[in-house]
């Protein structure tokens, strides 16, 4: 497994109040692992609301944003990760992207091709 010890890592919300969190240490959601590894670990972690700073000449990228699921059509919301990627690329960074949220089969495929600078991949 690799070690991040020592490397910088940027998270990026639009909610200024769970940056603010981040940024004091403070976990901004209730979770157990979460809240211990705030409490007896040493991060080098910064939350920001800034899209430029949390996303220019990054070489990896972790979108866990929800994805509405509707079960009568059994669809999922896609639009906040195509919103994150188009973001991603006008900036022209062309990190690594790892995909964290609930997604539909055969939609890394798919992504990957409305978006050939970037290395999509799905966790």
């Amino acid at each position: 497994m690799p070690s991040f010890q020592n490397s910088s890592l940027t998270a990026f919300d639009i909610n200024p109040d769970k940056v603010y969190q981040i940024n004091r240490q403070v976990p901004p959601i209730a979770d157990p692992y979460i809240e211990n590894y705030f409490l007896n670990e040493t991060l080098n972690l910064q939350a920001t609301t800034d899209i430029d700073e949390a996303f220019s000449s990054r070489s990896l990228l972790i979108i866990a944003i929800p994805t509405n699921c509707n079960p009568t059509l059994n669809t999922f919301d896609t639009s906040p990760i195509e919103q994150v990627l188009d973001e991603v690329e006008e900036l022209g960074s062309n990190p690594v992207v790892v995909i964290k949220s609930t997604i539909p089969v055969d939609y890394t495929n798919r992504i990957n091709e409305l978006h050939p600078n970037l290395g999509i991949l799905f966790s």
